[in-house]
């Protein structure tokens, strides 16, 4: 079995330069019709995150999608216990400033 080549973080960068700032990206040839928010916890993984997105932000161009990676970096357990019970709270407002306009 052969292993992934994780690019660093400035290789990443130059990769996909066609990302806005934050990890946004939409198509420019088309209006997409899905937007997806994906977010990915982190902690002490920096070779797994490189890998991630030097894999997903392909897939999901391909499909032609608008969405944005939010990369959570998980600090305490204790501030990961309060994160989980607002979790359902940021999902749905995350979703709802997802909607497409009308």
């Amino acid at each position: 079995m052969s292993a992934i080549e994780t690019p660093s973080v400035g290789e990443l960068e130059l990769q996909h330069a066609e990302l806005d700032i934050g990890g946004s990206w939409e198509p420019a040839s088309c209006v997409a019709r899905h937007r997806v928010a994906i977010i990915v916890p982190f902690r002490d993984r920096e070779e797994h995150l490189q890998a991630f997105l030097n894999l997903i932000h392909p897939m999901l161009q391909r499909q032609l999608l608008q969405y944005t990676i939010f990369v959570a970096e998980q600090v305490s357990n204790a501030l990961i216990k309060v994160l989980h019970l607002l979790r359902t709270f940021t999902i749905s407002v995350l979703l709802s400033s997802l909607q497409l306009p009308h």
